[in-house]
């Protein structure tokens, strides 16, 4: 047997190419602005007020504490423990107001001061160092003493107002008895 084989022809056929372009378009996205407006800002200062703290006591008050003048004749160390059971000391007398101050509470206490002399114990104490010092631990920055005063007479280490008017002070000695005045500072509620 034979065989024969014919080539059949082949037939190649070329599509064209077609390039199709499209025009690109921008659209430009709208602007927008938004705007907001706040209400103004303002800074307030409220004033503050601060309860005086003398204000409904009953007892004489002065820069926020109240006086007591104790009648009962003790020594200068006996007052001050006096006063310290009060929630106090001796007074201590920091400035011509206070002073003034002191004076008028001792006057207006009532006669049994006059009748029982001038000499009232208030906290001031000579210490071994020779300065004086207030037993609530004010600043020593004020004094009032009497003309010749203090004296140099040893012994003499305790305060006491001496003078009708209640004001000028004087060192005496602390184991003479004497009426007293007690300062307590005016608790914050």
């Amino acid at each position: 047997m034979t065989t024969t084989t014919t080539e059949r022809p082949t037939t190649t056929t070329t599509v064209p190419t077609t390039t199709t372009t499209t025009p690109t378009t921008t659209t430009p996205l709208p602007t927008t602005t938004t705007t907001v407006t706040l209400p103004p800002t303002t800074t307030s200062t409220v004033p503050t007020t601060t309860a005086d703290p003398c204000s409904g006591q009953s007892a004489p008050c002065f820069n926020g504490h109240i006086y007591f003048v104790n009648h009962q004749r003790l020594t200068w160390s006996n007052s001050e423990a006096y006063c310290i059971s009060l929630g106090g000391h001796l007074t201590s007398i920091l400035s011509a107001e206070e002073s003034a101050f002191v004076a008028e509470t001792i006057a207006a206490s009532d006669d049994r001061i006059q009748k029982l002399g001038s000499d009232i114990w208030i906290g001031g104490s000579l210490q071994r160092s020779e300065e004086w010092t207030w037993t609530d631990g004010s600043a020593w920055n004020y004094t009032n003493f009497r003309p010749f005063q203090p004296s140099q007479v040893p012994g003499n280490n305790c305060l006491q107002i001496f003078d009708s008017g209640f004001a000028r002070w004087m060192n005496y000695v602390c184991s003479r008895q004497f009426p007293s005045v007690c300062k307590i500072r005016v608790s914050s509620k």
